[in-house]
């Protein structure tokens, strides 16, 4: 009758078990999605603002670096979603216009040697940059960028501008998050092996590389099938 007993307990724990990791995992999928939804409308409408200012981007300006300057700073008040500032580059990927104007960290600056300003050369399209380490700023940004077109359509530059990962209306908003007694949440690109944003006791792991393949069952799950459901893992 014990053993009885003793196996019916552990059938019932396994149980409960399952159902609460199953209960938890759907909250928290769906805490994922709508914080993720929050986020894509937070990139489209930096990539809207760019394509904006840059259907008043003439071909004409393109070739006048003053009046292109002159326009950037005509539309200061309404790039407050790039506080670190924005750059404009030639089809070589130089730049030669930027807000602020006075602002040393630009000058001087060439971007040919980064992927998103390659692609977008290539493809004419908007691009979002991986997350990085800035060239002219030292902190870990994420690059939105979109092209500057000639008379005929083609794309003839680019203009950009970075957003610190930290920013509270992107990443930043998971520093604060707090998840039960020792919760806590890891944002990972397995695209680019990075860890991108975590909880503030855990900053320091931001844009350190990701864990290798074997030390983590449910990252080498998302790496190699892509699988974007719930599980239990060991951090």
């Amino acid at each position: 009758v014990f053993v009885g007993l003793g196996l019916f307990a552990m059938h019932m724990q396994a149980v409960l078990q399952r159902d609460l990791t199953g209960l938890v995992g759907t909250q928290l999928a769906a805490q994922v999605d709508y914080v993720v939804a929050e986020m894509d409308e937070e990139f489209e409408l930096r990539i809207r603002l760019l394509q904006e200012i840059a259907s008043a981007i003439t071909p004409t300006m393109l070739a006048d670096p003053i009046q292109l300057q002159r326009l950037l700073d005509q539309r200061a008040p309404s790039i407050a979603m790039f506080p670190d500032g924005m750059v404009a580059t030639d089809k070589d990927g130089r730049v030669f216009a930027q807000h602020p104007s006075d602002d040393p960290a630009f000058r001087q600056g060439n971007l040919v040697d980064r992927g998103y300003f390659r692609k977008l050369m290539a493809e004419n399209r908007p691009q979002i940059g991986p997350p990085t380490l800035g060239r002219f700023f030292g902190k870990p940004i994420v690059v939105f960028a979109v092209p500057l077109r000639d008379q005929y359509g083609a794309a003839a530059g680019m203009l950009a501008g970075p957003a610190v990962l930290s920013d509270v209306d992107l990443f930043g908003r998971f520093e604060q998050v707090k998840l039960g007694q020792s919760g806590k949440i890891l944002v990972m690109s397995t695209r680019d092996n990075l860890m991108v944003a975590t909880t503030s006791k855990d900053k320091a792991r931001i844009m350190k590389a990701l864990p290798p393949r074997g030390a983590n069952p449910l990252l080498d799950r998302r790496r190699d099938e892509g699988f974007e459901g719930a599980g239990v893992t060991v951090d």
